[in-house]
Protein backbone atom coordinates (compact mmCIF):
# COMPACT_ATOMS: atom_id res chain seq x y z
CA UNK A 1 0.00 0.00 0.00
CA UNK A 2 1.21 3.50 -1.03
CA UNK A 3 2.13 6.17 1.73
CA UNK A 4 -0.71 8.99 1.24
CA UNK A 5 0.81 12.19 -0.26
CA UNK A 6 0.41 14.45 1.37
CA UNK A 7 -0.23 17.93 0.85
CA UNK A 8 2.53 20.48 1.74
CA UNK A 9 -0.72 23.31 2.22
CA UNK A 10 -2.16 20.83 4.71
CA UNK A 11 1.39 20.49 6.35
CA UNK A 12 1.43 24.24 7.01
CA UNK A 13 -2.30 24.95 7.85
CA UNK A 14 -1.93 22.59 10.65
CA UNK A 15 1.96 23.62 12.07
CA UNK A 16 0.06 26.91 12.45
CA UNK A 17 -2.03 25.58 15.24
CA UNK A 18 -1.78 25.67 18.63
CA UNK A 19 -0.40 22.07 19.74
CA UNK A 20 -3.61 20.31 21.46
CA UNK A 21 -5.25 20.97 18.02
CA UNK A 22 -2.90 20.23 15.54
CA UNK A 23 -2.62 16.56 17.67
CA UNK A 24 -6.09 15.96 17.15
CA UNK A 25 -6.37 17.77 13.63
CA UNK A 26 -3.38 15.56 12.44
CA UNK A 27 -5.00 12.38 14.41
CA UNK A 28 -7.91 13.16 11.78
CA UNK A 29 -5.54 13.04 8.97
CA UNK A 30 -4.31 10.06 9.51
CA UNK A 31 -7.42 8.28 10.13
CA UNK A 32 -8.85 9.68 7.09
CA UNK A 33 -5.93 8.01 5.17
CA UNK A 34 -6.09 4.74 7.33
CA UNK A 35 -9.99 4.65 6.08
CA UNK A 36 -10.70 6.12 3.23
CA UNK A 37 -7.75 4.99 0.78
CA UNK A 38 -6.47 7.18 -1.92
CA UNK A 39 -7.84 10.04 -0.84
CA UNK A 40 -6.13 13.10 -1.99
CA UNK A 41 -5.92 16.64 0.00
CA UNK A 42 -6.45 19.86 -0.76
CA UNK A 43 -7.16 23.28 0.95
CA UNK A 44 -10.69 24.68 0.24
CA UNK A 45 -12.28 27.24 1.91
CA UNK A 46 -9.58 27.86 3.81
CA UNK A 47 -9.01 24.42 5.70
CA UNK A 48 -8.13 20.90 4.84
CA UNK A 49 -10.41 19.19 2.77
CA UNK A 50 -9.89 15.35 1.87
CA UNK A 51 -11.51 14.37 -1.77
CA UNK A 52 -11.71 11.22 -3.41
CA UNK A 53 -11.51 12.06 -7.33
CA UNK A 54 -13.33 15.16 -7.57
CA UNK A 55 -16.10 14.02 -4.07
CA UNK A 56 -15.34 15.63 -1.31
CA UNK A 57 -15.66 13.55 1.84
CA UNK A 58 -14.32 15.56 4.81
CA UNK A 59 -12.71 18.06 6.19
CA UNK A 60 -11.07 19.29 9.61
CA UNK A 61 -11.41 22.87 11.03
CA UNK A 62 -9.65 24.19 13.74
CA UNK A 63 -10.54 26.68 16.11
CA UNK A 64 -9.35 28.06 19.67
CA UNK A 65 -11.50 25.62 21.76
CA UNK A 66 -12.13 22.58 19.59
CA UNK A 67 -11.82 20.77 16.18
CA UNK A 68 -14.66 20.37 13.96
CA UNK A 69 -14.51 16.93 11.43
CA UNK A 70 -17.09 17.67 8.45
CA UNK A 71 -18.24 15.40 5.98
CA UNK A 72 -19.78 17.22 2.61
CA UNK A 73 -22.38 14.07 2.63
CA UNK A 74 -23.03 13.67 6.42
CA UNK A 75 -26.83 13.42 6.28
CA UNK A 76 -26.57 10.29 4.46
CA UNK A 77 -23.91 8.44 7.17
CA UNK A 78 -25.60 6.17 9.84
CA UNK A 79 -24.24 7.80 13.08
CA UNK A 80 -26.19 5.94 16.14
CA UNK A 81 -24.00 8.01 18.13
CA UNK A 82 -25.79 11.60 17.26
CA UNK A 83 -22.37 13.04 16.87
CA UNK A 84 -22.88 14.48 13.15
CA UNK A 85 -24.96 17.44 13.45
CA UNK A 86 -26.46 20.31 10.89
CA UNK A 87 -28.76 22.37 10.25
CA UNK A 88 -31.18 23.35 7.62
CA UNK A 89 -31.24 21.53 4.01
CA UNK A 90 -27.26 21.33 3.94
CA UNK A 91 -26.25 17.98 3.67
CA UNK A 92 -23.56 18.56 5.87
CA UNK A 93 -22.99 17.10 9.11
CA UNK A 94 -20.20 17.55 11.76
CA UNK A 95 -18.98 16.84 15.12
CA UNK A 96 -17.00 19.28 17.26
CA UNK A 97 -14.86 17.90 19.16
CA UNK A 98 -13.06 19.02 22.34
CA UNK A 99 -9.02 19.65 22.25
CA UNK A 100 -8.60 17.16 25.46
CA UNK A 101 -10.61 14.91 23.60
CA UNK A 102 -9.49 11.41 21.73
CA UNK A 103 -11.17 10.90 18.29
CA UNK A 104 -14.15 9.45 18.56
CA UNK A 105 -14.28 5.84 17.75
CA UNK A 106 -17.16 5.94 15.68
CA UNK A 107 -15.24 8.64 13.15
CA UNK A 108 -13.59 5.47 11.60
CA UNK A 109 -17.04 4.14 10.23
CA UNK A 110 -17.77 7.94 9.10
CA UNK A 111 -14.60 8.09 6.77
CA UNK A 112 -15.49 4.47 5.81
CA UNK A 113 -19.41 5.60 4.83
CA UNK A 114 -17.95 8.97 2.99
CA UNK A 115 -15.74 6.85 1.18
CA UNK A 116 -18.20 5.03 -0.06
CA UNK A 117 -20.56 7.29 -0.89
CA UNK A 118 -17.92 9.31 -2.49
CA UNK A 119 -16.96 6.08 -4.87
CA UNK A 120 -21.23 5.84 -6.22
CA UNK A 121 -21.28 9.67 -6.65
CA UNK A 122 -22.10 10.13 -9.81
CA UNK A 123 -19.03 12.26 -10.91
CA UNK A 124 -17.26 8.87 -10.06
CA UNK A 125 -14.79 8.02 -12.61
CA UNK A 126 -14.99 11.45 -14.21
CA UNK A 127 -12.19 13.47 -15.14
CA UNK A 128 -11.62 16.09 -12.85
CA UNK A 129 -12.91 19.49 -13.23
CA UNK A 130 -10.88 21.66 -15.96
CA UNK A 131 -9.79 18.71 -17.20
CA UNK A 132 -10.93 18.43 -21.37
CA UNK A 133 -12.06 20.57 -23.82
CA UNK A 134 -11.89 24.60 -22.87
CA UNK A 135 -14.32 25.34 -25.69
CA UNK A 136 -17.07 27.57 -24.14
CA UNK A 137 -19.56 26.59 -26.77
CA UNK A 138 -22.65 25.05 -25.31
CA UNK A 139 -23.68 21.61 -25.82
CA UNK A 140 -25.95 20.46 -28.69
CA UNK A 141 -29.32 20.84 -27.99
CA UNK A 142 -28.29 22.94 -25.07
CA UNK A 143 -30.84 26.03 -24.44
CA UNK A 144 -29.67 29.63 -25.17
CA UNK A 145 -30.43 32.10 -22.93
CA UNK A 146 -32.85 34.61 -24.11
CA UNK A 147 -31.40 37.72 -21.75
CA UNK A 148 -29.89 40.23 -23.94
CA UNK A 149 -26.22 41.35 -23.47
Amino acid sequence: MRAPRRLPEVDAYLARLPLPARVLADELRALVHRHAPGAREAIRYGVPFFLLGDEPLCYVSAARTHVTFGFAQGDRIADASGRLVGTGRSPIRKATLALDEPVPPEAAAWVAQAAALARRAPTAGRPPRGAGSSSRTPPRGARRSTRSP
